[in-house]
């Protein structure tokens, strides 16, 4: 029994050490106020295998109220974006995006008419 433990452990480690050895892909979420307000932050949260946990992000519009950031993906990832201030009516605060590696999400925020707007390639809202 403590052979057969050591020996799936070490063929764990190996799997992960070759895994962490890959090159991942990116999702590119791509971001749009549509007020153009500049210095907006929003949170962006996503899981980060290799840290073995979360990896948040804060992300700020420019003076096209936009912001563009890529996560390192694996495999299709969950990811969430916040901002209590511009979201909160639109979709109480938190978006929702489940995107495979390679695609790309684009999120137009219309916060003048409290909609939101979410295309892209393999990119689900939820």
């Amino acid at each position: 029994m403590y052979k057969k433990n050591i020996i799936t452990a070490l063929l764990a480690l190996v799997t992960l050490v070759g895994w962490a050895q890959e090159k991942p892909d990116t999702i590119t979420i791509n971001f749009q106020l549509a007020s153009k307000t500049k210095g907006e932050m929003v949170g962006v949260l996503y899981p980060d295998f290799i840290a073995l946990g979360t990896s948040p992000l804060q992300p700020v519009t420019d003076d096209n109220g936009q912001w563009t950031v890529k996560i390192p993906a694996y495999r299709t990832l969950h990811i969430q974006v916040w901002n209590q201030d511009k979201i909160q009516d639109v979709v109480g605060g938190l978006i929702n995006l489940f995107c495979r590696p390679g695609t790309e999400a684009n999120i137009l925020l219309d916060d003048n008419n409290n909609r939101c707007v979410i295309t892209g390639e393999n990119a689900e809202a939820h």
